[in-house]
């Protein structure tokens, strides 16, 4: 079994052929490439058993060869570029799972294969231009896939870069990335061709996906569990971005921007462990990103969670479809925003930014940015290596301390401040799902359930507060004789926010009697 470490790269069609002239692959190149046709039979079982396993298992034909591959996919938190992977030469069509060395793997399988359940799924046909690269001490396998992947009659294009670590760091693979990536925009590709075979296969498309759980032990550093939780937050950003781009579903947009809030909330806990200059340069990054995503979003919430509740209840109400219409535009302007930055080179570019960074956290400790000694590099150290379970309790006890000062004004609380409130409130609620598994405590279930509640009144009086910012906004844009409507969405909005004011005296009480778990 071979750890393979390879990052992909989507290419558009149109720069394919710009790639392969790139200066940068001419200049490291250190022979001519090579191009070879590679056809892969993926097998499965009917019900589709390995791939609820999260393994593939092919056989690839190239020219007279045979080889059997199976890989799997990584466990949560671990590198976006490294796989298992097992690989054999064998000599038929059909895989051998005799050449299984991997007692686990071959019992998975080999039920399957003796009742001749194994069948063929569906094929990638590709063609690969390799070229041998060398930075510095690395040698890195740069190959060009285009073909198609075919499953049952369907067909889906394939065009990717894959580059692979042959020897040295890993570290280079992303800096030969983000160099390409600066004149020819490429796309972070985390979905292997396996997974898009199956996805063709099944019929499955891009969907939104929430943010998969976070699992610590009580034996793990600061450094591995910020890894931990930081890799699980990237994850269900890609998890995220084709469901966003395409726009279909509002809730792909809601996650990619949760996996973002979560990814910043994580360096907000985590402050003290990274260095300064890292922190603000990702997280401004971060920051940016969300911002041009936030219009989308805030006009998805504005139609849907407030206009087409007034329409219901006011279905009378003259001039309200006017407004409607003029929404729906703001919302179509909000996600070609939306989409333009996802596209933009710097999107990918900080995505590759930001796994180098955390490749490099766990490989080489805090002296991996640029070579330089970070001021304070020892004490940074000294935090890492502490153990998680004494940092977590002290982040919780000064995140609970936060809300409950703030919250403690009650009545006199402004609506900047509900907005703050609502902002720490979040931060104690990420934080404790990052950080739950260090706890046995019966109580924890009880005070994750009274927080939501009281972040969702705070919720939904932010949404009110957004929504009349908005609505001027219409106003502008707007036929004349929506008058009336507006002010009937003005009036809503006042009174959801006084709703809300007191739905939050009540919770409040409830929240502060609450016996921290943590102590």
């Amino acid at each position: 079994m071979n750890d393979e470490i390879e990052l992909k790269l989507a290419v558009a069609p149109e720069h394919v052929e710009r790639l392969k002239r790139h200066p940068i692959l001419r200049a490291l190149k250190e022979t001519r490439g090579t191009t070879k046709r590679l056809v892969s039979t993926y097998y499965d079982t009917p019900a589709l058993e390995l791939l609820h396993k999260a393994v593939a298992l092919r056989v690839r034909k190239i020219g007279q060869q045979r080889i059997q591959t199976i890989k799997r996919e990584p466990k949560a938190g671990k590198s976006l570029i490294a796989r298992q992977e097992w690989e054999k030469h064998i000599d038929g069509d059909r895989p051998d799972i005799s050449m299984v060395e991997d007692p686990e793997l071959r019992s998975l399988i080999e039920t399957h294969a003796n009742e001749g359940e194994l069948k063929p799924v569906f094929v990638t046909d590709v063609t690969r231009q390799v070229w041998p690269i060398r930075m510095g001490t690395s040698r890195i396998e740069c190959a060009l896939d285009v073909g198609e992947i075919k499953a049952e009659g369907k067909t889906a294009p394939v065009c990717e870069v894959e580059l692979g670590l042959v020897s040295g760091t890993p570290s280079k693979l992303f800096e030969l990335a983000r160099k390409l990536n600066k004149t020819i925009p490429l796309r972070l590709e985390h979905t292997s061709k396996a997974e898009r075979g199956y996805n063709l296969l099944t019929g499955v498309t891009p969907a939104p996906k929430r943010a998969a759980a976070v699992h610590l032990e009580s034996e793990m550093t600061v450094r591995s569990a910020f890894a931990a939780i930081a890799r699980g937050c990237v994850m269900h950003i890609l998890d995220n971005v084709e469901s966003a781009h395409h726009g279909e579903d509002p809730e792909g947009l809601h996650q990619l921007r949760v996996g973002i809030r979560r990814l910043r909330a994580a360096f907000s806990v985590f402050r003290e462990a990274i260095p300064e200059t890292d922190r603000e340069a990702i997280g401004g990054q971060l920051r940016r990103l969300q911002q041009e995503l936030g219009p989308a979003r805030e006009w998805d919430v504005f139609i849907d969670s407030t206009m087409r509740i007034v329409a219901k209840r006011l279905h009378s109400a003259k001039g309200l479809d006017v407004l409607l219409d003029a929404a729906e535009g703001e919302r179509r302007r909000g996600y070609e925003r939306a989409r333009t930055a996802l596209t933009d080179p710097l999107c990918t570019d900080l995505l590759l930014h930001l796994e180098a960074w955390l490749d490099g956290m766990l490989t080489n400790g805090i002296n991996f940015t640029n070579g330089h000694k970070h001021e304070g590099e020892d004490t940074l150290n000294g935090v890492l290596d502490r153990p998680i379970l004494a940092f977590a309790t002290e982040v919780l006890r000064a995140r609970h301390a936060k809300v409950l000062k703030l919250g403690a004004r009650g009545r006199k609380i402004s609506d900047d401040e509900i907005h703050e409130l609502r902002i720490r409130v979040k931060k104690l609620r990420y934080a404790i799902e990052f950080f739950r598994d260090l706890y046995n405590d019966k109580s924890i279930k009880r005070f994750t359930t009274t927080l939501r509640g009281l972040q969702e009144v705070l919720g939904t009086a932010h949404d009110a507060l957004v929504a009349d910012d908005l609505i001027p906004r219409l106003e502008t844009i707007a036929d004349v004789g929506a008058e009336r409507a507006i002010g009937q969405l003005q009036g809503w909005c006042a009174a959801q926010i006084k709703h809300d004011r007191k739905r939050l005296d009540a919770l409040w009480g409830n929240f502060a009697r609450l016996r921290p778990f943590w102590k």
